[in-house]
């Protein structure tokens, strides 16, 4: 090979041993080549074996070919950029960089050595003495005796570099020590607007580091790479092995408010030890923080509305947590007056962009209404869109069991339209399941119910599901009686999706616009302000049915005066 009878042969020999130093091959080491900063860097974390951590260098991102040995040196405090930004990888390393570089590595290690002034004729040069004395009161490096200069500024290569990390190795084990001084690990973090992050300080406990990240301004703190605190932004549900989705608790995490699947994104309220504060649509409600990944602000992918060419509006969000994160878009329904074409705006529960307030009509509209549609006209639509779909010729069922248990059939159909893709679904195909009832995330089509026949699953949905169950007050699965979202709504129970309310009412949205929009705002929605009672008939004395919660929406059919009282129905 071509190290054999090299002045750096031996040391070269001992890191190839221990696998700190590679070859390029063919025997070959190349040991006068000129060595860069980020492959000393990776070096030492190598021969110290260092932990897994991240760096936030511009000039070093994930996928550069040394960021995993940049950031293990950067993690265990051994490297530093030239700026807070930048650490110039690809620069030839300097003896005077190499001395500091080992002197931390021995920081790291815990071992303590006595120095003495530097005698070098060129020691006004050297701009890190203090580093420059472990490394000569060890005989890590050297001089050179025929000037007695230390040549700081002295370009290094690869048998310099290893001649060095041998005798730092063996000066570990010479010390006897080890074992590495216990890192801090909760790191106050910057995020720039940008998405890079810049360190600020480390702390031994979550407490600490949280209030130093208050008290500085600073917007984030992380532990091993994963952000335990954020001033403001998002979280998204991790996937847990073992549960297919995480749940939404009350403050004390004791009643589960609903769920979602893995890699729903949520708002950040507030953030607390072990329980984080969310928003999900309407709904306010706790999650385990260990069920989910904190992001924030200036690192997030923006979910958005927005309108299309065709006059829609359409919903863009970005999935975390799965085996492809990416956008997702779906068209929601019409647009609402004040967006225009192409215009793009947040919105965390769908109805409120800003200044303005908008409500969906299909996904408030009363699902105990019916449509006017026939049954002919609704298979027409489905054939339109999908001419072999199974589900052409059920209007007929859909319109029956509207008539028979008051559940609105141009509903049920788009339901089944989402949940069997056009009834094409293995589920749909193999056992009629048209709804995906009983299909749980965790195995859908090994749980999914099997029926006799499309029109039997028609009639156990609407029968069992919708009348006596979603729809019902009465009901557990109850919460309000339109598609909605996860703070009230069929969505609340019937689907991890959180946007699942949301699609099947942009396939209501469909159904309508195809058949020339007889059904949108047919009637009036109105929303509760606060909690109310239904009664069966116009009275105050009149026996109560049920009641409303605040912000629920209802489908209002009727309205009237007695006796000087304005009264809904």
């Amino acid at each position: 090979d071509d190290i054999t009878g090299h002045m750096f042969e031996t040391n070269m020999r001992s890191l190839i041993t221990k696998g700190v130093l590679m070859g390029y091959g063919d025997n070959v080491y190349a040991p006068d080549k000129l060595v860069t900063r980020a492959e000393f860097a990776t070096f030492i974390a190598r021969a110290l074996n260092l932990p897994k951590a991240d760096s936030n260098f511009e000039d070093v991102p994930k996928t550069y070919g040394l960021y995993d040995g940049v950031s293990r040196a950067y993690g265990a405090k051994i490297i530093n950029g030239r700026t807070n930004e930048t650490f110039s990888p690809n620069d030839v390393i300097t003896r005077e960089e190499m001395s500091i570089m080992v002197k931390r590595a021995l920081d790291y290690k815990n071992i303590k050595v006595a120095v003495s002034p530097l005698t070098f004729t060129d020691k006004d040069s050297i701009n890190y003495k203090e580093h420059v004395q472990v490394m000569v009161a060890t005989q890590i490096i050297k001089g050179y005796p025929e000037d007695n200069t230390f040549r700081p500024h002295l370009s290094a290569t690869r048998g310099m570099a290893s001649a060095m990390l041998d005798r730092m190795l063996q000066t570990i084990e010479k010390n006897g020590n080890s074992n590495p001084i216990e890192t801090k690990k909760y790191v106050v973090t910057n995020v720039r607007e940008n998405g890079t992050e810049q360190e600020v300080e480390r702390y031994n406990t979550y407490k600490e580091a949280v209030t130093a990240a208050q008290n500085k301004g600073m917007n984030a703190v992380k532990y091993e790479n994963e952000f335990l605190w954020i001033k403001d932004g998002f979280a998204s549900a991790k996937r847990i092995t073992g549960q297919n989705i995480i749940n939404i608790y009350d403050e004390n995490l004791s009643t589960v408010y609903t769920y979602i699947q893995y890699g729903t994104e949520l708002k950040v309220l507030e953030v607390g030890e072990d329980r984080v504060k969310v928003q999900l649509s309407s709904l306010t409600g706790y999650v385990k923080k260990n069920e989910i990944t904190l992001i924030p602000t200036n690192e997030m992918k923006q979910s958005s509305y927005y309108v299309k060419s065709d006059g829609y509006l359409y919903h863009k969000y970005y999935t975390y947590n799965t085996s492809s994160p990416g956008y997702t878009e779906f068209r929601y329904g019409v647009a609402p007056s004040f967006m225009k074409q192409g215009q793009q705006m947040y919105s965390v529960d769908g109805k409120i962009f800003g200044d303005e307030t908008f409500y969906q009509y299909f996904n408030y509209l009363s699902l105990r209404s019916k449509t006017d549609y026939t049954a002919e006209q609704l298979d027409s639509y489905v054939k339109s869109i999908k001419p072999d779909s199974p589900l052409i010729g059920l209007g007929k069922k859909f319109k029956e069991v509207e008539s028979k248990y008051n559940v609105n059939a141009l509903f049920l159909y788009s339901l089944a339209i989402h949940e069997s893709y056009y009834g094409t679904s293995a589920l749909a195909k193999d056992k009629n399941n048209l709804f995906g009832l009983k299909a749980t995330d965790d195995s859908p089509y090994g749980n999914g119910e099997a029926f006799n026949s499309k029109e039997d699953c028609i009639e156990h949905a609407a029968k069992l599901y919708m009348n006596e169950g979603y729809l019902n007050p009465g009901h557990w699965r109850y919460t309000a009686t339109y598609t909605g979202d996860k703070a009230a709504g069929l969505n609340a129970k019937y689907a991890s999706d959180a946007n699942w309310g949301k699609k099947v009412a942009g396939h209501m949205n469909r159904f309508d616009s195809y058949l020339g929009k007889k059904e949108y705002n047919k009637y009036k929605l109105a929303r509760v302000m606060n909690n109310v009672e239904v009664k069966k008939n116009p009275s105050i004395s009149n026996e109560r049915l049920y009641r409303l919660n605040t912000n629920v929406v209802v489908t209002v059919t009727g309205e009237e005066i007695i006796n000087g009282k304005a009264w809904v129905k």
